[in-house]
């Protein structure tokens, strides 16, 4: 029976296996508090634990330390009343809709972590991720699969205060998370795929020539100078230039192993240029194997000190970015007839796809082209050489 309980009444909510769980109604009203808990009787009868369970969390289990859990309530008492009592207009119809939700919340580590297990160890890309899903998603706020709509995720795309190109970035974070959810079962398709990708930003193509690019370097102090020339030289990025170590460079073949983590194609090795290996051979003399190549370095005191290399070359580098020397590498690369493959590879592309949308205009100059002839003679003289020293 109900009893009072300070100001409000208690009434006894049946549980499966005869089980009785004590709720209060939250409201000082006898008569209504009786007629709830008849009420809950009458669904006890009729089996819909579902709807019991939402009041007072799922039955107790026992964990593995052999405590007892519950979980949290999702469903208030006086709201299954309401319910009940105008069940003849489907409200009670609704509310076990709602109650088969799911919430999504918890999915979003479960997704961290298959992300993370696919992905080179210091990458940042699950950080990053998880970052822009939380602004739809925030941690252990519950949020209603009924609730991941294409009006819902084109109202918070839009609603973020970030330009276009970082807008789609928050696209494919979520549309990753979704392709999960597809994947667990969870979701039927993935709402994501029919939200328009916000404009994407235009390919950045500054590049320096060579004799800017020794200007920058030499007006930069080490270890910023050597750190500049190696990613002049190999087109490596900033992130996987920083975690260089003496063990990283092979001083016979000219190779440094670069520790990217964007994709699996950012690990690689890359040949350093002729003229970038002087500043490297000579930075790496008293350095022992284990030994950072750049101790203390971050990107932040780097992009200072390109900064104000840039600052005091004048206005020819003022819209160089520590970026662009990846640029800078490409179009020489390209211009003095590597393959784009070798390109690809330096730069830490899976294919040449990007390398050809984004370089491909840099075509050699004819002077350029008579070289790489002039070069193919030689090689071929060379070969001939060879041949005829093995017959005789």
């Amino acid at each position: 029976m109900a009893y009072r309980k300070g100001k409000v009444f208690v009434v006894s909510v049946p549980q499966r296996r005869g089980r009785h769980v004590k709720k209060h109604v939250g409201t000082g009203d006898k008569g209504l508090a009786l007629r709830v808990e008849a009420m809950c009787q009458e669904l006890a009868a009729l089996r819909e634990w579902k709807l019991l369970d939402a009041i007072t969390g799922v039955p107790l289990e026992s964990t593995p330390d052999g405590q007892s859990t519950r979980s949290r309530p999702t469903l208030d008492l006086l709201e299954l009343y309401d319910a009940w009592t105008h069940r003849h207009l489907g409200t009670l119809d609704r509310l076990r809709e709602r109650l088969d939700d799911v919430d999504l919340e918890p999915y979003v580590r479960e997704w961290i972590k298959a992300v993370a297990s696919e992905l080179p160890k210091h990458s940042d890309t699950p950080a990053r991720y998880e970052l822009h899903v939380r602004s739809l998603i925030p941690e252990r706020k519950h949020f209603s699969r009924s609730a991941l709509t294409y009006r819902r995720i084109v109202q918070w795309l839009g609603d973020l205060e970030v330009s276009d190109p970082t807008r789609r970035k928050y696209r494919a974070a979520l549309s990753s998370f979704c392709t999960y959810l597809v994947k667990a079962e969870v979701i039927q398709s993935n709402p994501v795929v029919s939200v328009k990708a916000p404009r994407a930003a235009a390919a950045r193509q500054r590049y320096l020539e060579m004799l800017e690019i020794t200007k920058l370097i030499e007006a930069q102090a080490e270890p910023f100078r050597t750190l500049s020339a190696l990613m002049h030289g190999t087109g490596m990025e900033i992130s996987a230039a920083l975690k260089v170590k003496r063990a990283d460079v092979d001083s016979l073949t000219k190779k440094v192993r670069a520790h990217g983590t964007k994709t699996h194609a950012r690990d690689r090795e890359v040949y350093v240029d002729a003229w970038a290996w002087s500043y490297v051979e000579r930075h790496i003399r008293t350095l022992t194997p284990s030994a950072p190549l750049f101790p203390g370095l971050t990107r932040w005191s780097a992009s200072d000190s390109h900064r104000d290399a840039c600052r005091v070359l004048g206005a020819d580098f003022a819209d160089y970015r520590m970026h662009d020397a990846r640029h800078s590498y490409a179009v020489r690369a390209i211009r003095s007839g590597a393959p784009l493959e070798h390109v690809a590879r330096q730069l830490g592309h899976a294919d040449t796809q990007m390398v050809v949308k984004v370089y491909g205009r840099y075509k050699p100059t004819e002077a350029e082209c008579r070289e790489w002839e002039r070069r193919a003679e030689l090689q071929d003289a060379e070969r001939a050489k060879a041949l005829t020293a093995r017959g005789a």
